[in-house]
C-alpha cells in the first residue's frame, strides 16, 4: 500500500472503532464489480441478433428487449429462467422467426461465463478494510455457479474467503432475513455491522429493516429496478461509485 492508502487505512479505522463496526457486508454485483456493463453488452448482441433476423429497428428492438427483461424480471429476478422467458415472449412477437430467436438464447447465457472487472477503486477499498482489522463478507443473490467463477476469476480471496461469501435466493432481492443471516454467521450483531451496498431494497432498506444502522449506498448501477425505494434515514450516500466509499467515510459526508 502506498503512504496515502496507509493514511487512509488508519483514518477509516479510527472511524469504524468509533462507529463500533466490527463487520462490514458488501454487496458484489456492480457495487464491487461492473457486472452491469456484461449484461448490456450481452442484451445489445441478442437486440441485434433479433433486429437483424426480423428485420426490426434496432431502437424498436431494444425497447422490446428492456421492457421483456423488466417484466420477467419480475418474477424470475436474476435466475436463468429470466432470459428463457425474455425469449419466449420474442418468440410469441416474431414467431416466423421462432428457430433464430431462439438461437439467440446463448447470447444471453454467454453473461455467465463472464466475470465482470473489479469497479474503479474496489480493491483498493477492499485493502483498506482489510488493514483496518474489521471482518468483511459478501451477501449476493446472483447465480450460485457463476459467483464462484467471478470469486475464481477474479482472486477475490485476496480479500475475502469464501466462507464468508453468502449466496441468497436468487429468485428475490435480498430480505432483512438473509442480511440477519449473514451477520449471525459472522457472530456480530446488526449494531456491529456496517451494509454497502446499491440496491436500494435489497441493500439498503432490508439491512435497515435488519437493524442495521450503518447503510451505505454507492453509486453503481442504472437499473431502474434497484433504484426503486427511499432511503432510510441516516443513510450515507457515496457519489461516483466505491472508489469514492473511503474519502466520503473520513470525510465528514452528507446523509439523507
Amino acid at each position: 500500500m502506498t503512504a496515502e492508502s496507509l493514511r487512509k487505512a488508519d483514518l477509516l479505522r479510527e472511524h469504524l472503532r468509533g462507529e463500533g463496526t466490527e463487520l462490514c457486508l458488501f454487496d458484489l454485483d456492480d457495487t464491487l464489480i461492473y457486472t452491469e456493463r456484461i449484461f448490456r453488452s450481452q442484451m445489445e448482441r441478442f437486440a441485434a441478433h433479433v433486429a437483424m433476423h426480423t428485420k426490426s429497428d434496432y431502437r424498436d428492438t431494444w425497447g422490446l428487449l428492456v421492457r421483456f427483461n423488466d417484466e420477467a424480471f419480475s418474477e424470475y429476478k436474476v435466475t436463468k429462467s429470466r432470459w428463457h422467458e425474455v425469449v419466449r415472449r420474442f418468440v410469441d412477437k416474431f414467431p416466423d422467426q421462432k428457430a433464430v430467436i431462439k438461437n439467440g438464447l446463448e447470447i444471453l447465457l454467454d453473461i455467465y461465463n463472464v466475470a465482470p472487472g473489479f469497479r474503479e477503486g474496489a480493491e483498493e477499498t477492499l485493502g483498506a478494510f482489510i488493514a483496518t482489522g474489521v471482518e468483511l463478507g459478501l451477501v449476493t443473490h446472483a447465480d450460485y455457479q457463476w459467483t464462484r467463477l467471478k470469486y475464481a476469476l477474479l482472486e477475490m480471496d485476496r480479500f475475502i474467503p469464501w466462507k464468508n461469501v453468502h449466496v441468497v435466493n436468487p429468485y428475490e432481492f435480498k430480505t432483512s432475513s438473509d442480511w440477519l443471516d449473514a451477520i449471525s454467521k459472522h457472530g456480530f450483531l446488526p449494531e456491529q455491522t456496517m451494509v454497502v451496498g446499491d440496491n436500494v431494497l435489497g441493500d439498503i432498506i432490508a439491512a435497515r429493516e435488519a437493524g442495521v444502522e450503518k447503510t451505505v449506498y454507492v453509486e453503481g448501477t442504472t437499473w431502474k429496478l434497484y433504484l426503486e425505494g427511499e432511503f432510510p434515514s441516516g443513510t450515507i450516500v457515496v457519489k461516483g461509485g466505491i472508489g469514492y466509499l473511503l474519502d466520503t467515510l473520513i470525510t465528514p459526508a452528507p446523509v439523507v
